[in-house]
């Protein structure tokens, strides 16, 4: 595999099993005195061992797909969050976006047990493309919300070349609608399909758009993987002040504009809300942490902070169900596991301009987040804290993930319905889990 900086040889690698309903299968140098050069990369085309078929792919040299609008791009390594970003008013409307969610993760559903890289796990919509139906409509509002503003500084900079490939670039998107105790399983979004070809590549940004205002709040850990699949992915989570504060292993946009809001955190909790839009870098890992959800017994409409204009007459998805709208953005990459929404379902999705959110059009004009709605949290100076574990695996292996968090947020009295938190101190980290240490967690 070629990368900016020279020839590195691809490991061998195996295909990782599916096992959560999110992700891309699954619920981003020269010196550095060029920015635009290493934000493009080198073509790399070579043979995939895993699939016998030619692999073109462009990385720059820390791993993300290259892509000239890289050193613009203000996502990478950042988390932002928009609340109210999507609020919706009519009733009417409202039971049309709900309905659009729900049949998106059933037809999902259905195609997801045919195997794990089935076509239908997650759904594309390329950025030259029209949008079908509202759905997707809302889709295509994300990617250009995300890319939009950096396209401009692009522009203003390098007006000759283009910012990215709009054929193979665009919004991999799907929906989740589960019960509010549900577990999402931590994971990293990615192209499944490439790990036969010994290769890790994510998303530029992940999203999150939040249909309701309860269930798991998600957590969104700095801890990208290696390139290389076969590569261990144990290691703690980063934070940027310590572990990128060198101009070498900076983020593109960081060179140019500084570090982002929120370095010293190694992690970010967001807690749903309905219309609260959040976005991350691609390569971290993430999931929901039911242990961390707010107390809904006796929960009524109207309760919380959000709810007054945007919780009133919900459906009964509001009440009862998880609801979320995830948007993948990728810059000269389309996913192998993401199609188009099927013929079928795009027959049962409301038309276009059937549901208009108040705060669309200055949510996509807003050039950075509200980084007043993000909380700064040490987890270490609020007191006792207890470690939450999840296993999961990657590349044949298993690993735990753990970070602390506090008691109190255990024990039923998390923060208020809707909040994000920046994390510093979780201590967090993946290890590896040797068989040894499987046998004693089994019997335990």
């Amino acid at each position: 595999m070629r990368t900016a900086d020279g020839d590195v040889g691809s490991p061998e690698g195996s295909s990782e099993e599916d096992e959560d309903v999110s992700g891309s299968g699954s619920e981003d140098d020269s010196s550095g005195e060029d920015e635009s050069e290493e934000g493009s990369g080198s073509e790399a085309s070579e043979a995939s061992e895993a699939s016998g078929s030619e692999l073109d792919l462009a990385l720059a040299e820390d791993g993300r797909v290259a892509c000239p609008l890289l050193p613009h791009l203000a996502g990478l390594d950042a988390f932002s969050s928009f609340p109210n970003a999507f609020a919706l008013d009519d009733d009417d409307a409202r039971r049309a976006l709900l309905a659009d969610c729900d049949e998106a993760f059933t037809a999902r559903a259905a195609t997801k047990r045919k195997g794990p890289y089935s076509s239908g796990k997650t759904y594309w919509l390329a950025a030259d493309a029209e949008p079908r139906c509202a759905l997707e409509r809302l889709a295509k509002h994300v990617f250009d919300a995300h890319v939009g503003d950096a396209v401009k500084r692009f522009v203003a900079n390098e007006s000759s070349a283009q910012p990215f490939d709009a054929s193979r670039s665009g919004a991999e998107w799907w929906t989740q609608v589960v019960d509010i105790d549900d577990e999402i399983g931590v994971h990293w979004d990615k192209d499944y399909g490439l790990e036969p070809s010994g290769l890790n590549v994510h998303p530029q940004i992940g999203t999150v758009t939040y249909f309701s205002s309860f269930g798991a709040p998600t957590l969104m850990a700095r801890k990208p993987t290696p390139t290389f699949f076969s590569e261990s992915v144990a290691g703690a989570f980063e934070d940027l002040q310590t572990h990128h504060s060198d101009r070498e292993h900076m983020c593109f946009f960081a060179r140019r504009a500084g570090l982002p809001a929120f370095a010293s955190a190694n992690a970010f909790l967001s807690f749903p809300a309905f219309g609260k839009h959040v976005a991350f870098d691609g390569r971290w890992l993430h999931g929901a942490l039911p242990e961390l959800s707010r107390k809904t017994e006796g929960a009524s409409e109207g309760d919380g902070e959000n709810d007054g204009e945007n919780e009133k007459n919900p459906t009964r998805l509001t009440t009862t169900k998880r609801v979320t709208f995830l948007v993948n953005v990728w810059l000269n990459h389309v996913p192998s596991t993401a199609t188009p929404l099927p013929e079928r379902a795009l027959s049962r999705m409301a038309k276009l301009g059937a549901y208009v959110f108040a705060n669309g059009d200055t949510f996509a004009k807003k050039k950075s987040s509200d980084d007043a709605a993000v909380e700064s949290v040490d987890v270490a100076k609020l007191g006792v804290s207890k470690e939450i574990q999840r296993e999961f695996t990657h590349a044949e292996s298993t690993f735990l993930m753990r970070a602390a968090f506090p008691v109190s947020w255990l024990e039923g009295e998390a923060p208020t319905r809707g909040g994000s938190f920046a994390l510093v101190g979780t201590g967090g980290e993946v290890v590896e889990v040797r068989d040894s240490e499987k046998k004693k967690r089994k019997r335990a």
